[in-house]
């Protein structure tokens, strides 16, 4: 969703919901048994699709209350040594932009207040990042380093703290219902509109 999709599709907008169980996010989660939480994020990777730098292009979009709130398309300097590691960094991103998130709506819902606690971290339900690699959900469940994994900057294990500390959890899903695989990869455009029409939605005809 570059500047120059959303100019190509102006027909479309953006769609906050009264009732999260009408969002596209909340019925993908429920089709795959996983359980919404309020801020929920999908992130994927290319690999090494720069030929001149062997850079990965990583993605992310996250929604609250089934509406898209960040979403963001880059390519990170290190360099990923295979596709797995490539998940991970854009992992990392979207759990670094998620637990700000997650602090500004605390602030919103409680500054202010009696409960309003500037030095910790509320306890709440850990945010959900759905990623369509089980290579990555593995790494983010087990904080034993291994062969395969102990060349990672250590910045990126912050998906592994995370999750131990309960910030989010992440859960496998299959690339059909990956909303951030537009992101990262040239695609066919009847698959990547798939994508597109379950993150904004084509506005009425007497709205466009």
């Amino acid at each position: 969703m570059e500047v120059k999709g959303l100019r190509k599709h102006k027909n479309y907008a953006i769609k906050y919901y009264a009732n999260e169980e009408e969002s596209p996010v909340y019925k993908i989660c429920k089709n795959n048994n996983i359980k919404p939480t309020d801020i929920t994020a999908f992130s994927d990777s290319s690999w090494q699709d720069c030929i001149d730098t062997r850079r990965s292009t990583i993605g992310n979009k996250i929604f609250y209350y089934g509406g898209l709130i960040e979403w963001t398309s880059n390519m990170p300097t290190p360099v990923a040594q295979s596709s797995a590691e490539a998940e991970y960094m854009a992992a990392c991103a979207a759990c670094m932009a998620m637990s700000h998130l997650s602090m500004v709506v605390y602030d919103l819902e409680h500054l202010g207040s009696k409960e309003y606690d500037k030095y910790h971290t509320p306890k709440t339900s850990p945010n959900i990042l759905l990623v369509d690699n089980d290579a990555t959900v593995n790494m983010a469940k087990n904080f034993k380093p291994t062969k395969r994994n102990r060349h990672i900057e250590r910045r990126f294990h912050y998906v592994r703290l995370g999750q131990q500390d309960n910030k989010h959890r992440i859960v496998w899903i299959s690339t059909k219902d990956q909303l951030a695989d537009d992101l990262t990869k040239t695609q066919d455009s009847e698959i990547a509109m798939t994508h597109v029409e379950r993150t904004i939605i084509k506005l009425p005809e007497h709205l466009q």
